[in-house]
């Protein structure tokens, strides 16, 4: 289902939501991790390119040569439209690398895990795998 592209509550469809919350318990008075913080959520909107999907999740993309406006193959309104939603779309994931990358990440360094996969986005982030996940 696709929704409005509106800040308000009847706008948006939410794709996939998590919270989490951990309690560390230690006999300092103070915490060695420091003081925590809470960062503000990153959203994108991807409604352009699930716009694009049919019915059978294929992409059906097409460049309206009719148009006056259009140019070349390259130089017309839906080119340019997929290359802004792309740019914004890799902005995005690359401001959520860096946040686990540089602020989660180096707040808890003992944690045991091997993080050397998550931190090549070639590797690991897949942005639109919630939408292949089943709602248990």
């Amino acid at each position: 289902a696709v929704r409005g592209v509106g800040s308000d509550a009847e706008d948006v469809q939410v794709i996939k939501t998590r919270k989490y919350a951990q309690e560390f318990v230690s006999s300092l008075k103070t915490n060695p991790r420091g003081e925590g913080k809470v960062y503000p959520s990153s959203d994108v909107n991807i409604t352009w390119l699930l716009r694009l999907l049919d019915a059978k999740h294929a992409v059906q993309f097409s460049i309206h040569r009719e148009d006056s406006k259009c140019r070349t193959p390259r130089r017309n309104a839906q080119v340019d439209g997929v290359l802004e939603g792309l740019g914004t779309l890799s902005s995005w994931c690359w401001s959520v690398h860096q946040f686990f990358t540089n602020s989660l990440f180096p707040v808890w360094r003992d944690h045991g895990l091997n993080v050397s996969d998550v931190t090549n986005p070639a590797r690991v982030f897949v942005p639109v795998l919630p939408l292949f996940e089943e709602d248990g």
